[in-house]
């Protein structure tokens, strides 16, 4: 199935989770991560319960250092 992740569409497998967005990002690592189903924030502890669905728009959201 397809979704969309920064504007980007990527395929997922059905059933996939929030844990595999980043995988198929290629983000190597989760900390400092975000992450946005539909424009709601997805609390981490619930990544690996959210189950994607078609269409679903994604933004991740990278924290940085600078001011």
């Amino acid at each position: 199935m397809n979704v969309s992740v920064n504007n980007v569409v990527v395929e997922v497998t059905s059933g996939a989770t929030i844990l595999d967005v980043p995988l198929v990002s290629g983000l190597p690592t989760f900390a400092g991560l975000a992450i946005a189903v539909n424009e709601t924030i997805v609390p981490r502890d619930r990544w690996g319960d959210y189950q994607l669905q078609p269409s679903d728009k994604i933004i991740l959201i990278r924290a940085t250092q600078g001011g």
